[in-house]
């Protein structure tokens, strides 16, 4: 959550940002995130917007259906993993900051 606020803080955020209306994430909505961010890899558009057009031709009714695309942009510019090193602690994992995923 420090993150966000820092985020929030730091620039000139207008009224209509996206990054106003941040709630914070669910589990299930990490889950979900992470889900469409691999889907994304399988299907490739020119933007992410393009994901949640809702114009036939794209047809990507899935993406919508999970998450808006407010949602996944406002998430996508804040999910930060972190962890504060304890003293003396050796950090020879790269992963260990995704370890309880």
């Amino acid at each position: 959550m420090e993150y966000v606020e820092d985020i929030f803080c730091s620039q000139g955020i207008t009224d209509k940002s996206r990054i106003t209306r941040w709630k914070s994430v669910t589990c299930d909505e990490i889950l979900k995130f992470i889900a469409l961010v691999l889907h994304t890899g399988t299907i490739k558009m020119n933007r992410l917007q393009d994901y949640w057009k809702s114009h036939p031709l794209y047809n990507m009714k899935c993406f919508s259906a999970f998450m808006s695309r407010d949602r996944f942009l406002i998430i996508l510019r804040c999910l930060h993993f972190a962890r504060k090193p304890v003293y003396g602690e050796n950090f020879t994992d790269q992963l260990y900051k995704s370890d309880h995923f």
